[in-house]
């Protein structure tokens, strides 16, 4: 079996983030805590830690890696799905995924929460716009988020653009759908859970159901393919939220950090969110970033694509015992992997390897810069590339 990599498998971002905490006085400040002395230092501590407990021998490759791991899923949408789409638009699947109960929630959580403000603000002026609160329901909130997906589409600089009647801004759309005074009061008013003291503690109590119900609808219409990545985002966000990240490596610098499990095809299959290092149970280590995503898909043969944050030999191990693969570039300063990968002075084009007994491949191999891999599925058999096709730079195969 061949494997290939791309500019886009290479090409990993720096992972190295900073948080930023809201201010304890009057005024408002930014607490910018670099990664040496915060968060990425734990992390490293936590994954030196876990590669502690065990060693290997490692020799010259001798392809002792284990046999092939069969994949035994059916991969694509179940025949169910399939049968429950007819036209096949975004439209049709679009409430596969945000179905009508979700949105049902958000109705109910909306209206209860326009209700209990306009009761603590009974004394407000005639003309204030939450005097003119109606409920809402099914059908106006799912004219609400088409709204909500136009503008990300059309953008403009202001909400209020979107029902100018410029000759030149205005847009037509908009107000065929909800007057604008209608659509900012939703949009005051939108909740997505009922306000709950017991669940404070929790930064994402607000939002934890919502996701918890995606998460089950991302899994129950596609099964991914055996090829499966897990990486990080950021959704742009400059307001005021203590979990908010900050990560000057990132096109969008500030904003909420998302952790990632997607297929070959770029479909998410599950997602989680940040919420902040003190406030973790799953997200304190890559170890148990990687694990938590792909909970649901272990044992069954998937062969799991990592940037050099994730990548280590404990997480190779444990990926192993529950049959799957771990292949993903590597830092030099990972313990428990031998160090003449490292030291030895390699020339342009050549690379040295080494093979573990229980079958992990770590590799360097010297190009313009230094490109540390590891791999439980390879060998270190070179392929010919094609050098018209920027997408296929080169590549090893088992």
């Amino acid at each position: 079996m061949n494997l290939i990599f791309s500019k886009k498998t290479l090409n990993f971002c720096s992972d190295e983030e900073e948080n930023i905490q809201p201010p304890r006085s009057g005024y408002r400040r930014l607490q910018i805590l670099s990664s040496s002395d915060s968060e990425s230092t734990d992390i490293e501590h936590a994954i030196q830690n876990l590669e502690s407990a065990s060693s290997s021998k490692w020799t010259d490759p001798k392809g002792n890696q284990r046999n092939l791991i069969p994949f035994t899923e059916c991969s694509g949408m179940p025949i169910s799905v399939r049968l429950s789409v007819t036209n096949q638009s975004p439209a049709d699947f679009f409430p596969l995924l945000v179905t009508d109960g979700i949105l049902e929630q958000i109705v109910e959580c909306t209206n209860a929460f326009a209700i209990a403000k306009i009761t603590r603000t009974a004394e407000a002026s005639k003309s204030a716009r939450i005097r003119k609160w109606s409920p809402t329901n099914l059908a106006e909130m799912k004219c609400f988020f088409s709204l909500i997906i136009y503008m990300g589409l059309v953008k403009l600089p202001k909400i209020s653009d979107y029902w100018s009647k410029d000759e030149i801004m205005g847009q037509n759309f908009p107000r065929t759908v909800m007057a604008r005074n209608r659509f900012e009061l939703l949009l005051q008013m939108l909740h997505f859970s009922q306000d709950d003291d017991a669940n404070k503690a929790d930064r994402l109590h607000r939002v934890k159901s919502l996701l918890d119900k995606l998460n089950h609808n991302f899994k129950s219409n596609y099964i991914p393919g055996q090829d499966i990545c897990i990486d990080e985002s950021m959704v742009p966000f400059r307001g005021r939220l203590i979990f908010r990240q900050y990560n000057k490596q990132k096109r969008h610098k500030y904003g909420i950090k998302l952790f990632k499990l997607c297929c070959l095809l770029g479909y998410t299959y599950r997602v989680n969110v940040y919420a902040g290092k003190q406030h973790e149970q799953i997200n304190i280590t890559p170890q148990s970033v990687v694990m938590n995503l792909c909970q649901d898909l272990l044992n069954k043969g998937h062969c799991l694509y990592r940037d050099n944050w994730y990548t280590s030999v404990s997480l190779a191990r444990e990926l192993m015992k529950n049959e799957t693969y771990l292949i993903g570039t590597l830092r030099k300063n990972r313990k428990h992997f031998p160090k003449v990968i490292v030291s030895t002075k390699l020339k342009k084009g050549e690379f040295i390897a080494k093979e573990s007994d229980d079958g992990i491949t770590v590799l360097r191999w010297k190009d313009k810069r230094d490109v540390l891999v590891l791999s439980t599925k390879h060998s270190t058999r070179f392929l010919p590339i094609n050098k018209h096709n920027k997408t296929n730079l080169t590549g090893y195969s088992s």
